[in-house]
């Protein structure tokens, strides 16, 4: 049977039987993809230190003779982030993501976007330049967007009023209709607001392309709030429990 190679983010990894591992991975050329390390637990020559969750790594995996899982055959680590994974915060963020991508990337599914957006927040998050909040931002945002879920920032999701002919300082946002809505079509039921400063950053994280998205700079109040909406929208849209959110919100706590 023909090896298959690609680059890979190392999503998840589960001990199977006395020495054998499962690792799903994230590929550039295959999407999700979960292979075997046939005796990595116990052979520190074959997969020693390669097989750490969030590396970015070069794989070569066959699919074999039966049926069952693919067998990973060889592992080279291009990009280990090891701050990431000394650092309890970056962890935590770096966990969400990756449980973001395993439970909605479907087996197989290739998503090269995807993909370039977690290596390009794992980098970030390893050189330790953005503020961590911010990048987990920036991060959910594209997510969204690459998955078909941007939330409308523009006009009102119910009389479609333009953003700059709403009143006040405060802009209402309706999970079931997906957007914005202005003070006149506002109901408490379901919604949440912020501020005007806060709704236009996150456009700007939403619309700006990947290697300009982060030049922006948020106050703290406006982080605060884009975090509270970008993680309550996100949890909505996939309908999801993500159990790393909940550790990252505890520790944050």
């Amino acid at each position: 049977m023909p090896d298959f190679s690609s680059q890979a983010i190392i999503l998840r990894t589960v001990d199977y039987g006395d020495s054998d591992k499962i690792v799903t991975l994230f590929t550039s050329g295959y999407g999700k993809v979960a292979v075997i390390a046939k005796g990595a637990k116990k052979s520190i020559k074959r997969f020693g230190g390669t097989l750490e969750l969030f590396s970015f790594v070069d794989v070569v995996w066959s699919r074999g003779q039966r049926k069952g899982l693919p067998i990973l055959k060889e592992a080279t680590v291009i990009k280990p982030f090891d701050r990431i994974r000394t650092d309890i915060f970056k962890t935590a963020y770096a966990s969400y993501w990756s449980e973001l991508i395993y439970k909605w990337m479907e087996a197989g599914q290739r998503h090269y976007s995807s993909f370039e957006l977690l290596s390009h927040a794992l980098c970030c998050l390893d050189k330790d330049e953005i503020d961590d909040d911010v990048l987990s931002i920036f991060f959910q945002a594209k997510f969204l967007a690459f998955c078909g879920f941007s939330p409308n920032l523009e006009r009102c999701s119910l009389c479609q009023k333009p953003l700059d002919n709403f009143s006040g300082k405060s802009v209402g946002f309706s999970f079931k209709k997906g957007g914005i809505v202005c003070s006149e079509c506002l109901t408490k039921k379901g919604n949440i607001s912020f501020s005007r400063g806060t709704l236009k950053q996150l456009l700007w994280m939403f619309n700006a392309p990947l290697d300009k998205a982060l030049r922006i700079r948020f106050s703290k109040e406006s982080k605060e709030e884009g975090i509270r909406f970008i993680e309550t929208f996100v949890t909505y849209c996939f309908d999801k429990e993500f159990k790393s959110l909940k550790f990252l919100r505890d520790i944050r706590n």
